[in-house]
């Protein structure tokens, strides 16, 4: 059985996110096209931190609770960026513009 890997989280939180809230089948696509490059930054950001708390901390506990922390970190800020993307695509065709 293979384990999910912290990219992978992105990734399928993307596909979740574009099928829940877009109906357009381009959107989706470009939605989790999008996943990946923000998964991959948010991944070396989490190595980098990693990285640090290593150097000048405790290298049980980054390895412990704080790579598993920053899984679930990274994954609500890779999220929220995938929102950010999204709400730039909604912008950008016009949708959001709200008229009172």
């Amino acid at each position: 059985m293979q384990r999910d890997t912290v990219a992978d989280k992105p990734v399928h939180g993307a596909v979740i996110y574009g099928y829940l809230l877009e109906r357009k089948t381009w959107r989706r696509v470009a939605l989790a096209l999008a996943s990946v490059p923000i998964a991959v930054a948010a991944n070396g950001a989490r190595i980098f931190g990693t990285g640090l708390c290593v150097q000048y901390w405790d290298p049980d506990k980054a390895m412990g609770f704080f790579h598993e922390f920053s899984g679930w970190l990274m994954f609500l800020i890779s999220l929220g960026c995938l929102y950010l993307v999204h709400r730039a695509m909604e912008l950008a065709a016009g949708k959001g513009r709200h008229t009172a």
